[in-house]
């Protein structure tokens, strides 16, 4: 009898457990790399993030996208024409809304910007009580 009532709570707990994670893995917008191929400190970004990016809780979050600037990809223009440096991080929510931005890199600089600007998004959804939606490039670009 006691046993029956803790497979129920376990039950529960592996519910709310399971239910919080894929909570969390719900992407709230997008980042948008914009780089150049001959910039070093793309090189280094490149080299000490973007290879383990999409498994971290900030990468299932916003979930990254390359641009080289003057590159084939238009997807981004009308931002592209707002970037004055490279490495530039812009974070899209999912509505195509620019929540943030992230001028350069530094290995600690970059990662506590990006949990800011992460926290802010979640309050701002939270705080409206919104569902994410996917981003719909399209929106984005002001098309």
């Amino acid at each position: 009898m006691k046993y029956k009532h803790l497979h129920a709570i376990l039950l529960i707990l592996l519910i709310f457990t399971l239910v919080s994670q894929s909570a969390a893995a719900q992407p709230i917008g997008k980042m948008i790399f914009f780089k150049t191929e001959f910039c070093p400190w793309c090189k280094v970004f490149e080299s000490e993030v973007l290879g383990i990016y999409s498994r971290t809780d900030e990468g299932k979050a916003l979930p990254i996208t390359e641009v080289t600037l003057r590159g084939e990809n238009r997807q981004f223009a009308k931002i592209e024409k707002t970037i004055p440096y490279v490495p530039t991080f812009v974070i899209l929510d999912n509505d195509g809304k620019e929540r943030g931005r992230i001028f350069g890199y530094s290995r600690d600089f970059f990662w506590v910007k990006l949990d800011e600007i992460i926290k802010s998004m979640q309050k701002n959804i939270a705080s409206a009580g919104s569902k994410p939606q996917e981003i719909d490039p399209r929106v984005a670009i002001g098309e």
